[in-house]
């Protein structure tokens, strides 16, 4: 039976898709771990999991007030910073606990997020397991996408916008690695072999494995009809897969609504379909900001809805004190249903509109659903993400949620609702995405993957003569070094004699 690990990090929509792809694994014969925060727990075991969580909570992560400000100003460098502090506090024994699994599962493949990448790759050099990359956006170094899909897009001559990546991807590595490596020279002697500068990865090696040129395959659980084609200085080992998501079936469990499922089949068989409204895990501004946002543009309707709380928690006791308190909350009395967690395979075919925050897993479960989508864009990709449901008229893609009002939502809720158009082609769309099977696609790269790279030896192979390359050249760098000193403390004597 073959061993597979799935690294993940981040919040719901980050780790969801990678669940779903070990269940599929698993299901297929694979051994599977998944490895991931402490909130993907509960996830796993009903999924029947073999699971081992890192000791953080990405919840706790992400609605921090550091988070929620660089998250409200969409700063992607100054979010980063933030996260990866609240992580160095508990680096060394995430490290510990990755090493002593991966060592006593003894996985001959690593399947990593984009968040994990760095980290991945790195214990994949220690411990010699072959690692290959599974995103979620076609966000990637390329002279094609924007820097991290949020900053501007250079022009192409001269490579000024793949230089960019390297500037600022470079210098995120450097700052994530520091204290990784860190933690490795922890580990009791004899654990591991070689040295900091063995382990380190480099921005190429990154690239090899996650670029648009990759030496290796390069994964995206996206499809062409919604995101497009690739770039063109995509190379053939960049390969769309199709979403990867669970089948309605298997939204069991406090993650897809657990008890509250009764009240939803009530509250959706005793009147019109509702307005969907949910913003994932982030935070933007505050619950208050929210919930006052999502309700008076409700209000504004006059239609039903169901208001997921989601991580920021959102809720009636955001409402109080306000001149429209009262009327709020009789509107929701008799017109909203506030649920913690929503099933969304099952929920979003049966709704009218479908209000949310542009991540992907969302932004695909509402287009495979065939109803059309509100994004109010929060952070990094949600923008493009927004962009997509304009440009293919499925929906509207606001701008900024930090800057909209309930009238601007409540007037992309009712174009939704009364154009022809838009839901003409948001069912076309659905209907297209409903056939393609994300899961089935990676199956299919993975047992191609060890049979190019794993079986035949080729990885093994061409990762050792990378080893060997990098240490020739520090042992060249090294000897230009002692000659420069050298060189510099003879024309020193020199200088006094």
């Amino acid at each position: 039976m073959r061993r597979v690990v799935l690294c993940m990090e981040g919040s719901r929509g980050d780790v969801q898709p990678y669940m779903a792809a070990a269940t599929a694994l698993q299901a297929d014969g694979f051994s599977v771990l998944a490895m991931a925060p402490k909130d993907a727990k509960s996830m796993a075991e009903q999924q029947g999991l073999r699971f081992v969580s890192y000791p953080l909570s990405s919840r706790e992560v992400t609605t921090s007030a550091e988070v929620v400000q660089a998250v409200t100003a969409n700063d992607f460098l100054k979010m980063s910073a933030a996260v990866n502090a609240k992580k160095n506090a508990c680096r060394r024994e995430m490290v510990q606990i990755l090493f002593e699994q991966l060592v006593d599962f003894k996985p001959e493949l690593i399947i990593s997020s984009a968040l994990s990448m760095t980290s991945c790759l790195c214990i994949g050099r220690v411990l010699r397991i072959p690692v290959l990359f599974v995103g979620l956006q076609v966000i990637v170094p390329s002279n094609h996408i924007a820097v991290l899909g949020v900053l501007p897009k250079l022009p192409g001559c001269l490579d000024m916008n793949k230089r960019a990546w390297r500037l600022i991807l470079s210098m995120l590595m450097a700052r994530g690695q520091r204290t990784f490596l860190d933690a490795l020279e922890k580990l009791p002697p004899g654990s591991i072999e070689g040295s900091r500068e063995d382990w380190e990865v480099s921005y190429q090696e990154f690239c090899d494995h996650c670029s648009c040129s990759p030496r290796y395959p390069t994964l995206f659980a996206v499809s062409s009809s919604l995101n497009g084609p690739l770039p063109p200085d995509f190379n053939d080992k960049c390969r769309l897969l199709g979403p990867i998501r669970f089948d309605a079936a298997k939204e069991l469990g406090l993650d897809f609504g657990g008890p509250e499922q009764a009240a939803l089949e009530n509250f959706l068989s005793a009147g019109e379909a509702p307005v969907y409204m949910g913003y994932g895990s982030l935070v933007c501004h505050s619950a208050k900001f929210m919930t006052l946002l999502s309700l008076r543009a409700l209000k504004a309707t006059g239609r039903r809805g169901i208001l997921v709380r989601g991580w920021a928690g959102l809720g009636l006791q955001d409402i109080d004190s306000e001149p429209d308190a009262e009327e709020l909350r009789s509107f929701c009395e008799s017109k909203v249903l506030f649920m913690d967690s929503a099933p969304h395979a099952n929920l979003f075919p049966r709704c009218s509109v479908i209000v949310h925050h542009g991540g992907a897993g969302t932004t695909y479960a509402a287009a495979t659903s065939g109803i059309p989508s509100v994004i109010v864009p929060i952070l990094l990709d949600q923008y493009v993400h927004a962009k997509l449901v304009n440009e293919k008229g499925i929906g509207v893609g606001l701008p900024a949620m930090r800057s909209i009002s309930p009238h601007d939502l409540s007037e992309a809720i009712l174009t939704c609702l009364q154009s022809t158009s838009i839901r003409e082609k948001a069912a076309q769309l659905g209907q297209g995405l409903e056939k393609e099977n994300g899961a089935a696609g990676l199956l299919h790269e993975v047992k191609q993957f060890f049979e190019e790279f794993i079986d035949s030896g080729r990885y093994v192979k061409e990762k050792n003569a990378l080893l060997a390359r990098e240490k020739r050249h520090r042992g060249i760098r090294g000897s230009c070094l002692n000659w420069l000193y050298w060189f510099s403390s003879f024309c020193q004597r020199n200088e006094r004699a």
